[in-house]
């Protein structure tokens, strides 16, 4: 057994995985947000790009089931357990997600892990996200892939380590049926189908409909409930965990974030745009086209507000706006009366600044494309994490 799993575990290494940075989003307004972490299928073995993992594909999936956007934060690695999985939740701000997918199991199946362990093991991850998620928050369990979508033979050890995943899978399903926010799903044929050796992006493709379909009326469902209308509508930021993202993470502007933000300006017909970082009580203006200042008080700034939301914060007309009829920036220099932001966040999921247009002419509401905005605010948000991984 463990020279057959010593070989799969050789044959998975030399296989393409996914590079740059391990975050997709697929198209739509008012975007739900969802974390996948785990092992397994969850890392992409056999394509070189996260848009072709499964990662991808559930965002595309989850989109066409909800007729909104979809965002996906990918934490995977190849070896990670039920017990690893937990210690990177704990660091993480899992408030922030409307729906957290869970693949864990495959390297405690290879190894035969005992059934009472398993049962632990998964038992407080689950408890973890049931104390530390919002009581909207959907938990999709995955199932262990099949063994057949490993690059090694099948053989007898490989059916010996599939039969134990149908164990482990059977625990998994019965602790998701105790939950009533988690849901267990399957990975066996014809999830993933036996298809080919290596996996490739039509094995996730398949995967992702059947999760995505599970997923949708759970995830609409917590959009509708109290708790988690709060958290999008305001957030929880921890200003303190915020700084310290700021001065953690170097903003380096290039030509092409630089295009971006003149593009928005042209797209939406304003006279200015702006990528700014809102860093202690400065709103620093890291590219600024049609305005002057390279700062602004960041108390009073447009973008101030951004950071409280998730989506595009839209304001069609200043002066009729209370919260911004007084602000000085609308009364006085450069008179704004048209603002639409969308938050730029780092690497870790801080709300660290915004990319904005504004005009000194009032707009209509219908007249504001914010799936536009979101798309270019996250080419922004790409091009500058993927210098970190670049």
């Amino acid at each position: 057994m463990r020279g057959w799993v010593a070989g799969a575990r050789e044959n998975t290494a030399l296989l393409p995985r996914p590079r740059g940075v391990p975050q997709v989003h697929a198209e739509g307004s008012d975007a739900d947000r969802v974390l996948l972490i785990g092992s397994g299928a969850a890392v992409g073995f056999g394509v070189f790009s996260y848009d072709l993992s499964l990662g991808g594909m559930l965002a595309r999936a989850l989109a066409n089931c909800t007729d909104r956007g979809v965002d996906v934060d990918i934490v995977t690695r190849a070896g990670m357990t039920a017990a690893s999985a937990l210690d990177r939740l704990a660091a993480m701000p899992l408030w922030r997600y409307e729906a957290i997918v869970v693949a864990v199991g495959l390297y405690e199946a290879l190894d035969l892990a005992s059934l009472s362990g398993w049962r632990r093991s998964i038992g407080q991850l689950l408890d973890h996200l049931t104390v530390h998620t919002t009581p909207g928050t959907a938990v999709i369990v995955l199932g262990v892939p099949p063994m057949h979508s490993m690059p090694a033979r099948l053989g007898p050890m490989g059916l010996i380590a599939q039969r134990h995943a149908a164990k482990l899978d059977r625990v998994s399903s019965e602790l998701c049926a105790e939950r009533p926010r988690a849901q267990f799903v399957s990975l066996n044929e014809p999830v993933i189908p036996r298809q080919r050796d290596v996996p490739a992006g039509e094995d996730y493709r398949v995967a992702a409909d059947v999760i995505a379909e599970i997923m949708a009326p759970a995830v609409t469902w917590a959009r509708r409930h109290p708790a988690r209308v709060s958290v999008r509508s305001v957030g929880y930021i921890n200003e303190e965990q915020r700084q310290l993202a700021v001065d953690s993470f170097e903003v380096v502007v290039d030509d092409q974030v630089r295009r971006i933000v003149d593009l928005a300006r042209e797209l939406f017909g304003t006279s200015g745009a702006v990528l700014s970082v809102l860093d202690g009580d400065t709103s620093r203006h890291v590219v600024h086209v049609g305005l002057d200042y390279d700062t602004l008080d960041r108390a009073s700034t447009f973008c101030n507000f951004t950071i409280q939301g998730r989506g595009a914060l839209i304001v069609p007309d200043a002066t009729t706006d209370a919260r911004f009829a007084d602000n000085p920036y609308v009364v006085g220099d450069p008179h704004i009366r048209f603002y639409a932001g969308f938050p730029i966040e780092a690497p870790g999921g801080e709300p660290i600044g915004a990319l904005c247009v504004f005009d000194q002419e009032p707009r209509r509401a219908s007249q504001i494309d914010e799936v536009l905005l979101r798309r270019l605010a996250l080419q922004v948000q790409q091009q500058l994490h993927g210098q970190l991984v670049g």
